[in-house]
């Protein structure tokens, strides 16, 4: 009897793939393999779609505070160390 992959079986390696493939942290490599499949793969493309868009929405959203303008010279004190 012959094995059949499912849909998702294939899937799973890119899936795992995708935060790296948006950060730009795959190798030449493994970004061709992700690459091609988003290309073979609607479901793949859309969730790549939808992780690009919740990546900007934070990026655009997310407000750091800025830090005291003294906190260099605070952290030295308590430290007891001198720049």
């Amino acid at each position: 009897m012959m094995k059949t992959t499912s849909p998702m079986n294939r899937c799973t390696p890119v899936l795992n793939l995708i935060t790296p493939f948006i950060e730009g942290k795959l190798s030449p490599d493994e970004e061709l393999v992700v690459r091609a499949h988003l290309e073979r793969c609607r479901t793949c493309a859309e969730d790549l779609r939808h992780s690009l868009f919740l990546a900007q929405l934070l990026k655009d959203n997310l407000l750091l505070p800025e830090p005291p303008e003294n906190l260099a010279q605070e952290v030295l004190r308590k430290t007891g160390r001198r720049r």
